[in-house]
């Protein structure tokens, strides 16, 4: 997020993110959502003033897909890789409810609307701590594909209500390093970037 927004800064140095249309800003013509939430109740019927924000990352706790998977499998649901993006839709909004416009005493939940469609979209997965037991249940459950609807409330760009997303690279942080896993198209096999060494990754979950 931050390199985007560096070089957003660089290209465009006189606009703000959150407003930049600028056809040479790589950062927002490939990674930006452009998005609004609003609150709606479903009680009294009052909304919020739709609220317009820009990000180029939308952040997901691990903690609360390992919640929804097991939700899932407690309701004997079987998780499809087209159901991701609602897995994840699911992750970003539990337990984020606020008071009714109107003050009706109702609870409700945000809803995030897409605006664009855009071409890369980046998924923070967040950790609640440096040495997780969950890795293995996340890794297991990672797609990689990602049906863009299903990851907001509702997407109003024509392309966008179509569009579907495939996983080809992954960045890693641990320990102050990074690494990074990219995949290779024409051979389909995931290759990792870790300072000087590239090497291929097998299928097991211990390579």
């Amino acid at each position: 997020e931050n390199i985007l927004e560096r070089i957003h800064f660089h290209l465009v140095p006189n606009s703000e993110t959150d407003m930049c249309t600028s056809k040479s800003c790589i950062s927002h013509q490939k990674f930006a959502m452009t998005l609004y939430e609003q609150c709606v109740c479903r009680s009294c019927g009052a909304s919020s003033d739709p609220l317009p924000f820009t990000e180029f990352v939308r952040y997901i706790s691990t903690t609360a897909l390992c919640n929804e998977v097991e939700r899932m499998m407690e309701r004997h649901e079987r998780l499809k890789p087209e159901m991701f993006a609602e897995l994840l839709q699911a992750a970003n909004t539990t337990d984020d409810y606020r008071k009714c416009p109107s003050n009706c005493g109702q609870k409700i939940k945000i809803r995030r609307v897409l605006m664009n469609c855009p071409e890369i979209v980046t998924i923070g997965l967040v950790w609640d701590s440096e040495h997780s037991d969950l890795t293995e249940e996340v890794v297991r459950n990672l797609a990689t594909q990602l049906y863009l609807p299903g990851l907001f409330y509702r997407v109003t760009d024509e392309n966008a209500k179509n569009s579907e997303l495939f996983l080809v690279g992954m960045i890693c942080y641990t320990s102050r390093h990074y690494c990074a896993f990219a995949f290779h198209t024409k051979s389909c096999k995931w290759v990792l970037f870790d300072d000087a060494n590239v090497k291929e990754v097998n299928t097991s979950f211990s390579d």
